[in-house]
């Protein structure tokens, strides 16, 4: 690695949330009462949803494990019409449960001691997605991410901002394919910006107007800003830095 980023880089180690060890030493919150694990209550539900649904959640863990509970409710009547129940959840994770037209998507943690709040060496999360009839399926192996609203895309960092590969990465869901990868060192060489820990914004950002687009920003001395349009594969410096 180049020594003018190798410095700084294992500084942002320390300091970022993009971090494994940020996410594994913090103390995690006091535990809610848990409820009974179910697999699901109501008869049955469509893998989407109607027009005339939403969903929410609640977490809940113990000293040895975390779970949410998924509850899809009628708008007019604001009753609950299905729920289910997700286990092995990453408690409180900023990326867990986004909720899109036929899927949820969230963060499964795995070798997390709840009781000493730890990670053991089997430490490891995972991305999986449920659609609303409750079916889940695992479709990656790493954390932190965002997905676009037609459910083709996943935006996310790639390996951790202490290695060379440090990357951030946009992946066809539907494919399997990786459609776009940009290490730390290619932003650094290309654009003439600090090394730093990709923050992930979001897809279709509205004061942009482009669905296609995905922001990300780089936590540094100069906080700067990228754009890419998936659609042409263009990234972009963006000439404004975030409060």
């Amino acid at each position: 690695m180049n020594s003018k980023i190798l410095i700084p880089a294992v500084l942002m180690a320390l300091i970022t949330t993009g971090g494994v060890w940020y996410l594994v030493s913090q103390p995690k919150p006091s535990p809610l009462p848990l409820p009974p694990i179910t697999t699901q209550t109501g008869n049955s539900h469509a893998k989407c949803f109607s027009e005339n649904e939403t969903a929410d959640y609640k977490e809940y863990h113990t000293d040895t494990e975390a779970h949410s509970v998924v509850s899809i409710t009628d708008k007019t009547s604001q009753k609950e019409v299905f729920s289910f129940t997700i286990p092995n959840v990453a408690y409180q994770s900023f990326a867990n449960h986004q909720f899109k037209a036929c899927h949820v998507y969230v963060e499964k943690e795995f070798g997390y001691d709840y009781k000493n709040n730890v990670g053991t060496k089997e430490y490891h999360r995972e991305v999986w997605r449920y659609d609303y009839s409750g079916k889940g399926e695992k479709i990656a192996d790493f954390s932190d991410f965002r997905i676009d609203d037609t459910e083709t895309y996943i935006a996310y960092q790639y390996s951790t901002v202490d290695r060379p590969d440090y990357a951030f990465q946009i992946m066809n869901i539907k494919t399997g394919k990786l459609e776009f990868s940009i290490s730390m060192q290619e932003l650094v060489d290309k654009y003439h910006v600090e090394p730093g820990a990709i923050h992930l914004m979001d897809w279709g950002l509205k004061k942009f107007n482009e669905e296609n687009l995905f922001m990300f920003d780089l936590i540094n001395n100069d906080s700067s800003t990228f754009g890419l349009d998936i659609s042409t594969k263009q990234l972009n410096l963006a000439g404004y830095s975030n409060p």
